[in-house]
């Protein structure tokens, strides 16, 4: 037993070792890792001609061989190889998470190829670094990367492979110059980082929603896109609001503080180019890796909590950050008591009435209204009555 408990003791320790090794290194793509893959497709790829396309998966996975039709979608693979090859890769362009490679054709009209990374997407090129936000995952020493689901080769042999683990991933390619004005972009709100909403808008918008602030930021099709999860947390963080704030009562100076820390952390992320270790020490993007979904963890910047807000685990400082609460003045209306006057007025009779059933009825109301106790009838009662038992009931001779 001993010699088990030291075994199970070493494994825990190499264990936690591991977790802070690959600390920043596996979560989602938000969207300074997607404006990262934006630039360096830009710099590998953009101006270059498609020479092949391989749309079948490969690197030795589960489905290595096989055309993965839940990623690449619209189109099967012939299409699929046939639309790209030849094409030129005119620029590469995002919105929120979105990315989308602006490709022509000089037989065909211009087309776009959508890329949307989800949880798991990344584009890898050969000879160049993994993503941070990945690199646990990927080896680029053996290529084509595993989970490879389609490679573009261009004419100066540049290879691209796009890789995905959990098939999360969406690839989508449309035709013509208008793509724009279609979904999904057109669902998309504006992008932070290229055309960030006046505070007008933000003021506007947040005054008719009352769910909490985090659920606005993370609804790409609210008020701004690409924000993600821990971009929330950090934004919210540094604009001292409760993740779960009501959007509607929280006040115009901290709105305001919500959009410039939105500008600065995603302008300084984007900048870093999504690494990690560049990113500000204040940020709670360095403490919130604490695989919990509850609880509080002691960090350099304070009572670190966690909970699930939004359908997401949040991290938030509540020493630093308010909780907004909207106060309702609800108007108690009075219920009007219904009164049954016996007021009867002489127009009220009918013709038929003879003169002395006028003056026998004005009689009675008269009698009535002089009588207070007798201004307002109660309802009939629904009570039974009570019944008596036979034991006591009393015999009459």
């Amino acid at each position: 037993l001993p010699r088990r408990r030291l075994k199970l003791k070493k494994k825990k320790k190499k264990k936690k070792k591991n977790q802070k090794n690959q600390q920043f290194k596996d979560f989602m793509p938000e969207l300074p890792e997607v404006e990262s893959q934006r630039v360096l497709v830009e710099r590998m790829l953009v101006g270059k001609v498609i020479k092949k396309v391989i749309a079948l998966e490969q690197g030795g996975g589960p489905r290595s061989g096989k055309f993965d039709e839940k990623v690449i979608q619209e189109l099967d693979r012939t299409n699929f190889e046939l639309a790209l090859t030849n094409c030129r890769i005119v620029s590469s362009c995002r919105k929120g998470k979105q990315l989308y490679l602006e490709l022509e054709n000089g037989e065909l009209e211009n087309c776009a190829l959508l890329l949307h990374f989800m949880m798991t997407g990344a584009i890898l090129i050969q000879g160049e670094p993994v993503p941070m936000y990945q690199k646990s995952k990927f080896d680029i020493s053996i290529w084509p990367p595993r989970f490879c689901k389609f490679e573009l080769i261009t004419q100066d042999e540049t290879r691209m492979a796009f890789v995905d683990t959990r098939r999360f991933a969406r690839v989508s390619f449309c035709r013509g110059t208008n793509y724009l004005h279609q979904p999904p972009l057109s669902t998309l709100a504006p992008d932070p980082l290229y055309e960030c909403p006046q505070l007008s808008v933000f003021v506007e918008y947040f005054k008719t929603r009352t769910t909490p602030i985090k659920a606005i930021l993370l609804d790409q099709k609210a008020c701004i896109s690409g924000i993600g999860n821990w971009l929330a947390d950090d934004i919210l963080c540094q604009a001292q609001i409760h993740p779960a704030s009501p959007a509607n009562a929280i006040p115009n100076k901290s709105i305001a503080m919500l959009r410039q820390a939105l500008i600065e952390i995603v302008t300084t992320a984007c900048a870093a180019d999504a690494r990690a270790h560049k990113f500000p020490k204040h940020w709670l993007f360095h403490h919130r890796w604490a695989n919990i979904t509850s609880g509080s963890v002691r960090t350099p910047l304070g009572r670190l909590h966690f909970d699930t807000i939004a359908g997401r685990t949040t991290a938030f400082l509540p020493s630093k950050q308010h909780k907004f609460s909207r106060v309702e003045t609800k108007t108690k209306t009075k219920a009007k008591k219904r009164s049954c006057l016996f007021d009867v007025e002489e127009n009220d009779f009918d013709d038929h009435h003879s003169p002395q059933q006028e003056q026998n009825s004005s009689a009675t109301t008269a009698r009535r209204t002089d009588d207070k106790s007798l201004l307002f009838i109660s309802a009939p009662s629904t009570k039974r009555p009570r019944r008596t038992s036979p034991h006591f009931a009393t015999v009459t001779p």
